[in-house]
C-alpha cells in the first residue's frame, strides 16, 4: 500500500467517490453526520449522495422525524437516523466528563432536573431551549455551573439517556422533542448491550472511514482506548490488517477495493474536485492528519477552538480552503489555494461552487481565489 492508495480508499469509503443512494444510508453508514452548522451537515450529504440531493427530501426526513440530532462521538451534535438514537446512547451514555462533573456535584437535584425535562417534555412534546432554560433557572440550586452551563449538560443528558432529541434546524437546534411523540419506548443502559453495539459501531466505522488504525477510531469517538481495546480485540478476526509508516491499519475483511489495490501495480489516479465543507467527516475522523496534509496546511485547516475549515480536494490533494457568505439570494465564495491551478482545474471548481449554491437555493455573486 502507498500514501496514495490509502487517500483514495478513503475518498471511496466515506461516500466521497462512490455516493450513497440515500440520506438515510450516507447518515447511517457515517454514524452521523456532525452538525453544530446545520448547513455544512447538510454539505456534507450533499457531497455524498445521488441522485443529486433536493433540499425537499431533507426537510420531508426531518418533519417525519426519521433524522434527529443528539450529542454523540467526541460531545460533539450530530445528525442520526432516528433508528441509531438507542445505539450512540447504548455508546455513548456515562463517558461525557461534563456531565459527569455536573451531577456529581449534586447527584439527587441533577437526577430531578432530568425527570422534570421528561415529565415536560411528556406533556408539551415540544420542549425548546427557553423553555429548558426556564426550568433549570427555576430549579438550578446546588449547582456551581451558571444556568446556561446547567441547561447544556442537561440537554446532553436528556438526548444520551433517550428522552430528548433534537429537532434539525437552521442555523442550530433550538427544539427538543419527547420520545413518546416518535413512539419510543423509554431507553435504559444495558452493560451487555452497550458492549455489543460498540463493537458494531466499530465494526461500522472501519467499513466506511478505513483504511484506518485503532488510535484514529479513538480520537474519532473520543474514547480512550483502554475503554474500546477489549471490544476491538473481539472483532480484529473480522478486520483486515496492514502496515504502512509504522503504523497497523484496519478495514474489513476480504474487501474487495483493497484486494484491488494491493494486488495491482497501475493505480488509476483519482481527479475528482471536492468541496467539503466545515466540519466535515473526512476531516474529523482521524487522529493523525500527515495522510493528507502537509504541517502548514494542517495548520490552515485543524484550526483552534476546534475549528475544521472547509476544504478544497483536487484528487488526492488537500489544494485549498474555501469559505462563502450568503447575501439575500445570492453567494459569494473565496478560495484560498495552498497550490497554482491550472485553467481547467478552475473551471471545475467554479462548477462545483455553481451546484453547491443551486442545492441551496442561491445564486452566484462573486468567485475569489486568492494564496496562502
Amino acid at each position: 500500500m502507498t500514501k496514495e492508495k490509502i487517500i483514495y480508499l478513503r475518498l471511496l469509503k466515506n461516500g466521497l467517490l462512490r455516493p450513497f443512494d440515500s440520506v438515510q444510508s450516507c447518515i447511517h453508514n457515517l454514524i452521523g453526520i456532525q452538525s453544530q452548522h446545520q448547513q455544512f451537515g447538510e454539505i456534507s450529504i450533499f457531497n455524498r449522495t445521488k441522485p443529486v440531493l433536493d433540499p425537499k427530501t431533507l426537510t420531508d426526513l426531518y418533519s417525519s422525524h426519521k433524522i434527529v440530532k443528539t450529542w454523540g462521538q467526541r460531545t460533539t451534535v450530530h445528525m442520526y437516523g432516528i433508528e441509531d438514537w438507542e445505539n450512540i446512547s447504548d455508546v455513548f451514555f456515562g463517558s461525557i466528563p461534563v456531565v459527569n462533573k455536573c451531577r456529581n456535584e449534586n447527584p439527587e437535584e441533577f437526577d430531578r432536573l432530568l425527570a422534570l425535562l421528561d415529565k415536560e417534555g411528556q406533556k408539551k412534546k415540544i420542549l425548546s431551549k427557553k423553555d429548558i432554560l426556564e426550568i433549570t433557572e427555576k430549579n438550578s440550586g446546588g449547582f456551581s455551573f451558571d444556568n446556561n452551563g446547567l441547561m447544556y449538560t442537561l440537554i446532553l443528558q436528556s438526548t444520551l439517556s433517550g428522552v430528548l432529541f433534537g429537532l434539525p434546524e437552521m442555523p442550530h437546534t433550538k427544539s427538543f422533542i419527547h420520545y413518546d411523540s416518535v413512539n419510543k419506548k423509554k431507553w435504559k443502559f444495558d452493560i451487555d448491550k452497550h458492549k455489543e453495539t460498540l463493537k458494531n459501531i466499530m465494526l461500522r466505522y472501519f467499513t466506511y472511514y478505513s483504511p484506518a488504525t485503532l488510535a484514529d477510531f479513538c480520537h474519532w469517538s473520543g474514547l480512550k482506548k483502554s475503554f474500546v481495546e477489549e471490544k476491538f480485540n473481539e472483532i480484529k478476526n473480522s478486520l483486515e490488517e496492514f502496515s504502512f509508516d509504522n503504523k497497523k491499519y484496519y478495514l474489513t475483511k476480504n474487501d474487495e477495493d483493497f484486494l484491488s489495490l494491493k494486488n495491482s501495480d497501475r493505480f488509476n489516479d483519482n481527479k475528482e474536485v471536492l468541496l467539503l465543507g466545515k466540519f466535515d467527516p473526512l476531516f474529523v475522523c482521524y487522529k493523525h492528519k500527515d495522510w493528507i496534509a502537509s504541517p502548514v496546511q494542517e495548520k490552515e485547516v485543524w484550526r483552534t477552538s476546534a475549528i475544521i475549515e472547509a476544504v478544497l480536494l483536487l484528487g488526492n490533494r488537500l489544494s485549498g480552503t474555501w469559505r462563502y457568505e450568503t447575501k439575500g439570494k445570492n453567494m459569494n465564495f473565496k478560495f484560498f489555494m495552498f497550490e497554482k491551478i491550472n485553467a481547467s482545474e478552475k473551471k471545475k471548481i467554479i462548477k462545483k461552487a455553481e451546484n453547491l449554491a443551486l442545492f441551496q437555493k442561491k445564486n452566484i455573486n462573486e468567485i475569489n481565489f486568492d494564496s496562502y
